[in-house]
Order: C-alpha cells, then structure tokens, then sequence
C-alpha cells in the first residue's frame, strides 16, 4: 500500500477493505456460541459429574494425548474431569457476569441520566462520587468489599455490580448532557413534560445504543474480575467450579500437570477476547459517529 493510500480518508479507501472491517466477527460469534451451549447443556455433554471425586483417576492426561481417552481435556489432582468442570465453570462466569452487568449497568444508566439532565449540584455530587470509584481499582474494591463481607455466589455478584456502575455513568452522562440541548427535547420541556417523563421518553432511548455498547464491552472484564477472585480464593467458593479456581488447583501441577491450569485458562482467554472482538463490531454498527466518520 502507497502512502497515498495510507493517507486517503476511510470512506474513500478500496470497498473490499471496508467490507472486511464491517464483517462479522465470525470467530468470536462461534467461541460465544460454543460457551453459551456448553453452560446450557453442561449436564447432557458429559457423563461426569463435576464435583465426584475419582483417586484412581487422578492427573490424567487429556484423552489426545493420554493412553485412555476417556477424559478429553484430562482429569485434575483429585480425578475430576476437567472438560466438565469447565463446561459448568463457564455457566457460572457467564450468569456471575451477565447479572453484574445488568445490575451495575442498570445503576449507571440511572446515575447518568439524573446527573446529566439535572445538572447543578445533583449532578456535582453524583460525578464526584462517580470519580471516587473509578479512581480506585476495580479489583482492590472488589476483593476489599468480598474479603469484608465473605466469599459467595451472590457476594461477588454484588461486587461486580459496585465496580462497573461508575464507568457506565460518566459515558452515559457525556451522552446526555448533549442529548438535552437538542430541539426534541427542549420542546418537550416547554410542552410541560416532567424531567422524569423527558428522562424516560426523550432520553433513556437515545442512549439505548451506548447503553447496549458498553454492556458488551464491559462482560468481558466482569468475566476476567470473576475469574481473578476466584483464583485468589475471594470468588466463587468450592466446590463449585470456576475458571479461576480450576487454574488456582493447578498451580501445584504445572510440571507434570500442566492441563489442569492451562485449560480453563484458555478457555478464559478466548471468552475475554471474543466478548472484547464482539464489542467493538457492535460499537462500530451502533455508534452514528463512527459511521459517520467512515
């Protein structure tokens, strides 16, 4: 490619490479899809149970590499298999997950449209305590506030929810406070439309798209977080398996063991990746100004 072409604006560069920048994302649609089945149907693609504990079956190698090949991604320290552990592992990133967005995206929509429609010292108190949460890491509130209260399935939920409403909000709020200067909006106020009824019928729809963007984006960190505080012993508690503390049990193992932390680890991985690659292809279909800029 010449500088020229380098150089010439987006909209005017050759139609095949703009085709394959709008594309699909094949590769990350079919990793979700595989994952969502595999946490749907964990009890029917496996014969084991994910928490039975078999000694005579323990540190078996995966079943491509393994004499037996009965356990296709090989068993852990105690003989459970691990491609069922993983399979119901991704039920519980994917619920943990998908319930924190909600909650905590739900929480930062509200925020961002009371402080960006009211303004004034509504707004003042709201964004500093937004700037308090995101000034802090994400995972030292976390594991601070699950440590503090005790590990559990609705703790780190909960958790979840408090460090991913603040990003949510400071979005929101830019969306907003542009939102309510335009025409639409003002004649409603002068109409005589409640700010509630302007929030909920003139606002809350014209932020739907960035709202839905930033969901997408923000599961894949959820995923991740869930994942590091079950491998720190903060998250989901045993038995009940996770990404985190299946790679946790084999940290012991990975001389002679290596499978039982690099399985869940790589599933990890190419969830994370997938929810981040889906992301960005939802954020350049629904953002108007990136189609316009194109």
């Amino acid at each position: 490619m010449t500088i020229a072409e380098i150089a010439r604006p987006r909209s005017t560069r050759h139609p095949k490479v703009r085709s394959r920048r709008q594309g699909l994302p094949w590769f990350a649609i079919i990793v979700l899809g595989l994952t969502v089945f595999a946490a749907a149907f964990a009890h029917l693609l496996s014969p084991y149970d994910p928490n039975i504990m078999s000694l005579g079956s323990r540190l078996k190698p995966p079943g491509w590499i393994g004499p037996d090949g009965l356990h296709l991604l090989g068993t852990d320290s105690i003989g459970r298999d691990l491609f069922t552990r993983i399979c119901y592992g991704a039920r519980v990133s994917l619920l943990v997950a998908g319930i924190g967005v909600v909650f905590g995206g739900g929480m930062g929509l509200i925020v961002g449209i009371v402080a960006g429609y009211l303004g004034g010292r509504i707004d003042s108190v709201l964004m500093r305590l937004t700037d308090v949460f995101m000034a802090l890491p994400s995972l030292l509130i976390a594991l601070v506030f699950v440590m503090t209260v005790g590990p559990g399935l609705v703790t780190t939920i909960v958790a979840l929810s408090i460090i991913s409403w603040s990003r949510f909000a400071r979005i929101i709020r830019s969306e907003v406070l542009s939102l309510k200067e335009r025409d639409y909006v003002l004649l409603a106020r002068v109409a005589g439309c409640s700010p509630l009824r302007v929030m909920a019928v003139h606002i809350l729809p014209n932020v739907t798209n960035t709202f839905v963007i930033l969901c997408s984006l923000q599961v894949s960190e959820l995923v991740l977080t869930e994942s590091t505080l079950s491998f720190l012993g903060a998250g989901v508690p045993p038995p009940t398996p996770t990404w985190g503390n299946m790679a946790a049990d084999g940290r012991d193992f990975l001389s002679n063991a290596w499978w039982i932390s690099v399985a869940p680890g790589l599933a990890l991985a190419l969830v994370v990746y997938s929810f981040n690659a889906f992301g960005d292809w939802l954020r350049d279909k629904l953002d108007p100004r990136l189609k316009q800029t194109r």
